[in-house]
């Protein structure tokens, strides 16, 4: 059985893979394999499952919707003559045309079948045409995939649909909204669409990337500097990764283009420790997943609240404004509402308070979306931090509306 006290710069393809390098650089580059994310690919997809039934059953998204797995541009084809962009139902049906071999998207749309057939119409199938979707009034189109390493693919992919004359008109007069749903996301993508006013996201976790890993900003240079200077020409990846995002996020199943290239590559002079984006059998079965331990502090470093980490870990007993603002960082970067209790760790009538307080405050409304004052009060935190001053304000008394979820 898998030991889940192993790090990865232990098992035996770690040890391996520390081998490529010079004796000096090898702490450093088990510091970069042990920052790594490892999640159980079942577990995500499961989790997407859950995150449409309960929006079914708390009917908080406008349905009747229509269910879509993202897909790279790559994998829509060659572009028609006369055409710069895929837009959704003319250059390609986002239903079909799925390659023999597909990526991700095969596997969120297996996971998605059941949900969709049990929705009672509630959610529609990817193959729905758009006479269909006109036929039926949809509200939504739920653009899902199980992570978002740059957030590049996912707004592009939105964009195809955007960009359909029809949905476009449908959205500017607010009959139909485009929602993103992913397992993970790194902070990039999650700063990135929260910018897209015409677009709506959840994000089920939060993971890491060389950005918002908990590393110093000697550590974070260095550790660039190593792949770097390890990199090959050759590779068919950069230095690090796709669009050097610099992802440390992998499932056990998939693995990312966005890690560095030392990491991937595997070649005659190379153990790569996930070569070609594979794992070893060696590797799954030594170590089938990977977390750190997540705390509400760690949380915040990881979308880069570093100053908000540092107000919670001055005090054993934070105040309760200090857990408000807290709350109200990480849902605005997309964080499940679920996620966020969990790292609260409090008593649920606590959490409740603090849920109602940023509503009576103005912060958030009653669906759990972070207002325009809201993102205000993050700025000017920020601000206040910054300048010296108290960076807590001391929330008024909550309104007598106490919902259950902060939704």
């Amino acid at each position: 059985m898998p030991d889940a006290r192993v790090k990865p710069s232990e098992t035996t393809d770690g040890r391996l893979w520390l081998e490529n390098f010079a004796a000096d650089d090898r702490e450093l580059a088990a510091r970069l394999a042990d920052s790594l994310d490892i999640s159980d690919h079942t577990e995500g997809l499961h989790r997407l499952q859950s995150f449409l039934r309960s929006r079914l059953t708390e009917r908080d998204i406008d349905f009747p919707a229509v269910v879509v797995p993202i897909r790279s541009q790559e994998d829509l084809g060659p572009l028609p003559p006369g055409n710069t962009s895929h837009v959704a139902y003319e250059t390609f049906n986002p239903g079909k045309d799925t390659p023999i071999l597909a990526g991700s998207e095969a596997d969120v749309g297996a996971a998605l079948r059941d949900v969709i057939l049990l929705s009672n119409g509630d959610l529609l199938p990817p193959t729905t045409p758009l006479s269909e979707l006109k036929a039926q009034r949809v509200r939504t189109i739920l653009l899902v995939t199980d992570y978002s390493g740059s957030g590049n693919q996912v707004l592009r992919f939105a964009e195809n649909f955007r960009l359909n004359r029809t949905i476009g008109s449908w959205m500017s007069y607010h009959r139909i909204a485009i929602h993103v749903v992913t397992f993970a996301t790194s902070t990039a993508p999650a700063t990135l669409l929260s910018k897209t006013p015409w677009l709506k996201m959840s994000a089920l976790t939060t993971v890491r990337s060389a950005v918002s890993a908990p590393w110093t900003p000697e550590t974070r240079r260095a550790i660039i500097e190593l792949c770097e200077n390890y990199a090959t020409t050759t590779s068919s990846w950069p230095p690090l990764g796709y669009k050097q995002s610099f992802g440390l996020f992998a499932t056990n199943m998939r693995i990312p283009n966005n890690l560095p290239q030392i990491i991937l590559r595997d070649d005659a002079d190379w153990y790569g420790l996930f070569p070609n984006r594979t794992m070893r059998d060696s590797f799954y079965s030594e170590l089938r997943d990977y977390h750190s331990h997540q705390t509400l502090e760690k949380a915040l470093a990881d979308v880069g609240a570093l100053d908000l980490a540092r107000e919670l870990s001055r005090s054993t007993r934070p105040l309760r404004a200090t857990r408000a603002i807290a709350t109200l960082q990480l849902v605005s970067y997309g964080l499940d509402p679920d996620e966020v209790d969990r790292l609260l760790d409090l008593p649920s009538e606590t959490r409740q308070l603090i849920r109602a307080s940023l509503i009576s405050m103005g912060f958030v409304d009653n669906e759990g979306n972070v207002t325009r004052e809201g993102r205000r009060e993050l700025r000017d935190f920020r601000r206040r931090s910054t300048a010296g001053v108290s960076p807590i304000r001391r929330p008024q008394p909550p309104v007598a509306y106490v919902p259950t979820q902060l939704r």
